[in-house]
């Protein structure tokens, strides 16, 4: 416990499932958090539960990560709420349609996974990166996926954002690793998230073929996760940038 203590962390996409686990999971170890996400109803409850739980000081922003302005806007209300910004967690995407063959995907649908998943991810970047550079440097975690790490088939918008995030991650360390920022990413496999649990109801035999892809044999929880987070947020980590970690249960080993 407290291996934040004293810190400032944003969350995005942190209304539910990860997210939501990442944010509880720093304000445990002692973190002020912001909790923020398009839905803005949802973060303020997170927001909510989170101060309720833990005693731990949050602030919930409601924020558009694909939008520019939201993205600098985002930030700044970190800054403003917390005084600073130390660490984030740039958690919030998409999967995009289902099951369909690269032809078949329509062009506007692989449009708005990008948006989010790779550029979203590049503007919380950009606008996290400048406010650390005035205050010494901080951690920053980009969620990528197993699917960054290896192909699946019919989902070639979320696969191939996931795998530019890796690359956007690698860079962003080489660029600010002398100002004290570091950036890692993290390639979670399948998680019993609420969206994902909803899934499971309608297609139960989709939870066994994702466990079986996995040499543990079961899917992950948030909080499983959640840990791997708090690793590369805090200072156990101090030498670790621009690095993949996976917390697939082993799936991209096969």
């Amino acid at each position: 416990m407290n291996r934040l203590s004293g810190k400032s962390i944003v969350v995005t996409g942190a209304a539910q499932g990860l997210g939501r686990s990442c944010a509880f999971r720093v304000a445990e170890e002692g973190a002020a958090v912001a909790v923020a996400d398009i839905d803005g109803e949802g973060a303020a409850n997170a927001a909510r539960d989170i101060a309720g739980a833990t005693g731990a000081k949050t602030v919930a922003i409601t924020v558009d990560v694909s939008m520019a302005a939201d993205a600098e806007r985002m930030t700044a209300e970190v800054v403003a709420a917390f005084g600073k910004l130390d660490g984030a967690v740039n958690n919030a995407g998409i999967s995009g349609p289902p099951r369909v063959r690269l032809a078949d995907y329509e062009p506007a649908d692989f449009e708005r996974v990008v948006a989010l998943n790779l550029t979203g991810t590049f503007l919380c970047l950009k606008y996290e990166i400048a406010a650390m550079l005035g205050t010494g440097g901080g951690s920053i975690v980009n969620v990528s996926s197993v699917g960054g790490l290896i192909g699946a088939g019919g989902s070639s918008a979320y696969i191939s954002s996931k795998h530019a995030v890796l690359g956007l991650t690698k860079d962003a360390a080489i660029d600010y690793g002398k100002d004290g920022i570091r950036v890692n990413a993290l390639c979670p496999g399948s998680m019993l998230t609420p969206m994902a649990a909803a899934w499971y109801e309608s297609h139960p035999e989709d939870r066994e073929t994702f466990a079986a892809m996995t040499p543990l044999n079961r899917v992950a929880t948030p909080d499983e996760v959640s840990h791997a987070v708090v690793y590369l947020l805090s200072d156990e980590s101090t030498y670790t940038t621009g690095h993949a970690l996976a917390t697939d249960g082993g799936a991209a080993a096969w």
